[in-house]
């Protein structure tokens, strides 16, 4: 009778402790998404740059109105923003006109090669890079990034190369990503 007695106690103590999958609807889950504490939104200041990742899920997608997600691949959303809020991003280090065409041409069509998905030693270049030109409207420049879904209980960085944004090579590591909440349907 005490072994049957141990071995419910051990099951409810167990039953107890193990975490209940979270269910959340819309509104909640973009503000679970953006909490930096959950761990899919990662920030960094360098230098006069302020650097935000978001590791976009596939429902946190769907409530932004993307169609057509690919669940081959994992996505990301860089935000880079000016620390001084009377200069923009884009203003950052420019002198002159030339400069700023240089920028915003580094940022279109070569700034994708100066960023990689890390996991487990392999460097992974974006398939798919995005760079969403909002001619100062926003107070930060964007960028969505898709690399090829790699596995999602593996730690991963984002390594950013910032040389030509003078603030050297950026890093913004995600753990645990698999474990997000499911989002309620309405």
């Amino acid at each position: 009778m005490s072994k049957l007695l141990y071995i419910s106690i051990l099951l409810l103590v167990i039953s107890s402790c193990t975490s209940k999958e979270q269910t959340l609807t819309k509104k909640e889950y973009v503000q679970w998404v953006q909490n930096p504490q959950n761990g899919l939104r990662k920030k960094k200041d360098i230098s006069d740059y302020h650097f935000e990742v978001i590791h976009k899920t596939p429902e946190y997608m769907s409530i932004q109105g993307v169609k057509n997600i690919d669940p081959e691949m994992e996505s990301y959303e860089l935000q880079i923003a000016s620390n001084n809020p009377s200069v923009t991003a884009m203003d950052l280090g420019i002198t002159d006109m030339g400069q700023y065409q240089d920028k915003v041409n580094y940022f279109a069509f070569d700034f994708q090669r100066d960023i990689r998905l890390i996991v487990d030693g392999d460097s992974i270049y974006p398939t798919h890079f995005h760079f969403e030109r909002t001619y100062d409207i926003k107070p930060f420049v964007s960028f969505d990034i898709a690399f090829k879904k790699q596995d999602l209980e593996k730690e991963r960085t984002i390594y950013i190369n910032g040389t030509r944004l003078g603030v050297g090579p950026l890093k913004f590591k995600f753990k645990d990503i698999k474990n997000t909440p499911k989002l309620k349907i309405d």
